[in-house]
């Protein structure tokens, strides 16, 4: 039995959705971890479980992995992203130092 599997990582849950080749669909949820990828591997571990598969086992026969995450969308909504202020100023003043300079203005008056 193979499996199409996706996640969806967002600021709250980690969901995880399968299909198996047999036509069944099933869909897991864990808390998402600070680092992602803890409630990745957590609703991973579930899907093997309710299939009665090892973690290694399922994952074996996983035959296309799609993963998405709303964690950074939120972040920025929310204000909560890390402040770069600084940084992107002083990229952008770098930028514009080394851009070109502007075309002539060759229309006729």
């Amino acid at each position: 039995m193979g499996f199409l599997v996706g996640t969806d990582v967002g600021g709250t849950f980690t969901d995880l959705w399968v299909a198996a080749d047999s036509g069944d669909t099933r869909v897991f949820k864990s808390p998402t971890t600070d680092d992602v990828l803890g409630g990745v591997l957590a609703t991973i571990a579930l899907a093997a479980g309710s299939y009665g598969l090892s973690f290694e086992q399922f994952c074996g026969r996983i035959e296309r992995f799609g993963h998405g995450t709303t964690v950074g969308l939120n972040a920025l909504l929310t204000g909560s992203a890390a402040k770069d202020r600084r940084a992107r100023h002083q990229g952008l003043r770098r930028h514009a130092r080394d851009r070109p300079p502007a075309a002539p203005d060759l229309r006729h008056e």
